[in-house]
This record gives structure tokens, C-alpha cells and sequence, in this order.
């Protein structure tokens, strides 16, 4: 978790990015576990994938993943959660599509991809701003429909 933050502190360039929440981390409960005792001969998770991918992949997750209804919080604080991974996986997208000069969904998906397609996760973040009419949220940032046709094969 900690190289997680760690991470993500420089990839968004934004020295006060706020700690998880608890609300975070009960969701990341069931994501796979970091420095688990293993036999010998096992691979981690986290043998397959790249420090960036995984980052990548959990803002996503946390965005994916639909509200635990158990869980002692808000709604509106659960939706809120959803909404800023999906703008900081957003952001991430962007920049790595621009690094990796990528022209396609499956290029980018091909080196980055876990546990959610590009496409997949992007058209279900849409659909969130849509049904919550929260579009201002990303205004700063190309719409989403726009980036789907252009990477879309």
C-alpha cells in the first residue's frame, strides 16, 4: 500500500494527495494482498505486472467496484470515492497514452491492462458522469466520448 501512495504521489505530480480512506480501504480488502508469504516456486500478483500498471489498476478498481452497501459511510461519500479514482486513472490514462505515443485501446491495454479493459472501465466511467450529471468534473479534461472514438479500433 505504501509504495502504492508513494507512487501515485509522483505520477500526479501532487504532493498533497490525500492518505486513503477508510472507506478505500475496505475496498481494497479484495484486491490481492501485498507481501504474502508464499511456497517456494510461487509467483505474487505482483510478479506479473509493473509498479505502474498495478497504480493504474487500483485507482481503477476503486472506481469499478460497486458500493459495499454494508459499509457504514454515505452514499454520497461512496459515489465521491468512485468519481476521484476514476478522475486520477483518467489522468494516469492520459498521460501514459501521450508517453507510450499509443494509438489504440489494445497497445495500451497490451502493457498496462490488470484486471479492466481501457475501454471497459472509460465507458463506465462515462456512464457514471452521465447518470449523476457530474460531466464538470472532468471538464478540464478531453470528454470521454471523444477519447473513446479516438482509441477505439
Amino acid at each position: 500500500m505504501e509504495c502504492f501512495l508513494q507512487y501515485l504521489k509522483k505520477a500526479l505530480g501532487k504532493p498533497d494527495i490525500h492518505l486513503l480512506t477508510p472507506y478505500e480501504q475496505a475496498v481494497l480488502q479484495f484486491y490481492p494482498k501485498e507481501n504474502q508469504e508464499l511456497p517456494d516456486g510461487y509467483l505474487s500478483f505482483y510478479d506479473y505486472f509493473n509498479e505502474e500498471s498495478l497504480v493504474l489498476d487500483r485507482c481503477i478498481y476503486l472506481g469499478m467496484r460497486n458500493p459495499i452497501p454494508i459499509y457504514p459511510t454515505s452514499k454520497d461519500e461512496k459515489i465521491d470515492t468512485r468519481f476521484r479514482n476514476f478522475i486520477k486513472a483518467y489522468t494516469l490514462f492520459l498521460n501514459k497514452m501521450e508517453e507510450g505515443k499509443f494509438t489504440t485501446f489494445a497497445e495500451f491495454d497490451e502493457k498496462y491492462q490488470v484486471h479492466y479493459h481501457s475501454q471497459e472501465w472509460l465507458e463506465k466511467f462515462e456512464s457514471l458522469l452521465l447518470n449523476y450529471e457530474k460531466e464538470e468534473l472532468i471538464s478540464e479534461f478531453p470528454p470521454i466520448s471523444e477519447t473513446i472514438r479516438k482509441y477505439k479500433e
